[in-house]
């Protein structure tokens, strides 16, 4: 993509327009210093959809201006760079590939789509707040069980609501102009086959993390970042996930 001028160009847009949004809406703090109330995490999702891997880039970037911005910058920030890759990355790779679970066709083309996008919202919204949970829980600055549900909520409540009204409106103006990435992509991304063995993969790395990290937590009133046990019974399913986005 990085050959492409338009694809740069839309890596800047993105990178800029993300932090625009979330940053009206860091007064209402989830997590003081590490996480608010996000409807912006909608933007990856959607861009994903709309312009391939310049969304990921994007979201990655502009996480970091964000947290820059927003008084929140710090060690947590490169594991929220990773987390929010996923987030603009999953969604395009993973569409079409989903088995029975794909609609066949491009978002708002196909009846059945709005399920397809859900799912992956779900996926994407997994890794970002299982990776990021992880990260932050192995340095001792918040522990997985808060942070994982809340931004694993957050994202799929956000992005599962407000996404498909925004892909309806968006979808066919930005292929009139000729700026889907479905259209842009090199030969082997158009017509690559359904593989949904990665996304399977994909699935058990995220649901196993996020289950295990959540369990460790289970019955402790008041939890405490940093312990060892989480961060290597995780980290195996932190590679396996790692393992299927580059199989994708």
């Amino acid at each position: 993509m990085w050959r492409d001028t338009r694809m740069v160009v839309l890596t800047a847009l993105i990178g800029a327009t993300y932090p625009a949004v979330m940053i009206p809406f860091k007064v209402f703090t989830l997590i003081p210093g590490y996480t608010e109330f996000r409807p912006g995490v909608v933007v990856p999702v959607i861009f994903s959809l709309l312009f391939g891997p310049a969304a990921a880039w994007g979201a990655g970037m502009g996480n970091l201006i964000g947290d820059a911005l927003g008084g929140m910058f710090g060690p947590g920030s490169v594991f929220g760079f990773v987390g929010n890759f996923f987030l603009g990355y999953i969604p395009y790779k993973v569409w079409g590939r989903m088995a029975i679970f794909s609609s066949g066709g491009q978002p708002t083309t196909r009846r059945g789509w709005i399920g397809e996008y859900l799912l992956a919202t779900f996926l994407a919204s997994g890794a970002c707040a299982t990776f990021i949970a992880w990260g932050l829980d192995m340095f001792g600055l918040v522990p997985f069980s808060v942070f994982s549900n809340l931004v694993f909520g957050n994202n799929v409540i956000m992005s599962g609501l407000l996404g498909p009204p925004l892909l309806v409106a968006l979808y066919p103006r930005v292929r009139k102009w000729g700026l889907l990435y479905s259209e842009m992509a090199p030969q082997h991304e158009r017509t690559r086959g359904p593989r949904w063995m990665p996304v399977a993969l994909l699935f058990l790395g995220i649901a196993s993390g996020y289950l295990i990290g959540n369990a460790i937590y289970f019955g402790v009133s008041i939890p405490v970042a940093g312990g060892l046990t989480l961060a290597l019974a995780v980290a195996p399913c932190i590679a396996v996930m790692l393992i299927a986005v580059i199989l994708l």
